[in-house]
């Protein structure tokens, strides 16, 4: 077993436990390493970082959270942003609309469930079109 087949099988530990970015592995890995952890990930899990986007995106609109939360997140998770990972609109309002169930249980006020909806990652434009639809 050479040093690079250690970081390799830590590798694979990790990932049994929850699914990594490449580039969140990578970086745990030394640098004479890498292309050889890297050939391995790709041939083992070839849609590694779809499965990570995937993941996060359920987690996001679980919680209620926008596209500025989502593309944060997947930042954090070091995960290429300028791919081309599609969204639809209808997966937005579903994730707006139980921001908005939180956000009417805790304010009253329509400036106040407005700010909140910002802050959980929502661009303004999306804000204001759902605020007229509902009319608070």
């Amino acid at each position: 077993m050479n040093a690079c087949d250690k970081f390799w099988a830590e590798a694979l530990r990790r990932l049994s436990r929850r699914d990594y970015s490449t580039e969140e592995i990578l970086s745990k890995v030394p640098l004479d390493c890498r292309a050889f952890v890297l050939e391995r990930i790709n041939s083992y899990f070839p849609n590694l970082n779809e499965r990570v986007f995937q993941s996060e995106l359920r987690r996001t609109v679980n919680h209620g959270k926008g596209p500025l939360y989502l593309k944060n997140r997947l930042r954090e998770r070091k995960l290429s942003i300028n791919e081309d990972y599609e969204v639809d609109s209808e997966v937005w309002a579903e994730s707006l609309e139980k921001a908005m169930e939180k956000a009417r249980r805790k304010y009253s006020d329509r400036e106040k469930v407005f700010q909140f909806l910002l802050r959980q990652g929502f661009t303004y434009e999306m804000v204001s079109q759902f605020m007229k639809e509902v009319d608070m």
